[in-house]
């Protein structure tokens, strides 16, 4: 956020900002994080990297994990229901009202439609889905930003539930993840397009200038059902946090959104 008068959003800004503002003061304003990384966001960067590997070299570095047998799957499966890909971790910043900018990253964009790609760690049922379809701030977000005629075409893929045994090796492993995507597969992969209306996006933008207003007020307070809900890396310092000490166990963000390389 560059000055006191112009406040950047992304949607992981926002998301949190709603769940716990107190937990949004110590990820983006003091800049803290946790020297180890959540098992499940680590998993999801790594599939991450290869799908853009994959997308703009057509293959990706093997890294002995799970997620090349996700990797895989994308290739399988996935990639060919996305048509001609055009752009790859395509970022933009986007001025919604005076000083309130929308900044992102898109996962990747084809001739016709914007694309998110997704991790879960539980099969595939029409709840989810209805999660995405009606509940989903990142999909009006990206339309706000990038045009309100485009559609986003999300793809999800669950991450393998099995474990390793104890007879077989790392690559017997993977190679059974890679089997395991081929039975019941719609439970566990699925690329579907998510839609928002005019009316649906003019709400949306209007919820996110309210945050906006709200964040320059700087009423941090905590929301102690999300604490007991959703957890949070920061419990063990919310009550008793000093800004003058870096706390045991967390280091420095070097920039405010970390996922973000470009510069506006």
């Amino acid at each position: 956020m560059k000055g006191s008068r112009t406040i950047e959003l992304t949607t992981s800004q926002v998301n949190l900002f709603k769940d716990c503002r107190r937990h949004y003061e110590f990820s983006y304003k003091e800049l803290l994080k946790p020297v180890v990384e959540n098992e499940a966001l680590a998993t999801g960067s790594s599939y991450h990297d290869k799908v853009e590997q994959i997308l703009t070299t057509g293959d990706f570095e093997r890294t002995m994990d799970k997620t090349d047998a996700m990797a895989i799957a994308f290739k399988k499966y996935i990639q060919p229901q996305l048509g001609e890909i055009v752009a790859v971790e395509e970022e933009f910043k986007e001025r919604i009202a005076r000083g309130i900018y929308l900044k992102g990253k898109i996962d990747a964009r084809s001739s016709n439609c914007l694309i998110e790609h997704k991790t879960t760690s539980q099969f595939i049922d029409d709840k989810y889905m209805y999660r995405v379809n009606f509940f989903n701030d990142q999909v009006s977000n990206y339309l706000i930003a990038k045009g309100a005629n485009q559609n986003v075409r999300y793809t999800v893929i669950v991450k393998p539930t099995i474990r390793q045994t104890k007879k077989e090796t790392l690559e017997e492993y993977i190679e059974r993840c890679v089997r395991w995507y081929d039975e019941d597969t719609e439970r566990k992969i699925q690329v579907f397009d998510v839609y928002r209306t005019d009316y649906e996006l003019a709400e949306q933008k209007d919820v996110l200038i309210g945050i906006a207003r709200e964040i320059k007020k700087g009423n941090y307070y905590r929301n102690e059902k999300s604490c007991l809900i959703l957890g949070c890396p920061f419990l063990s310092i919310c009550k008793n946090y000093n800004a003058e000490v870096l706390p045991v166990n967390f280091i420095k963000k070097e920039t405010v959104n970390e996922e973000l390389k470009g510069e506006f």
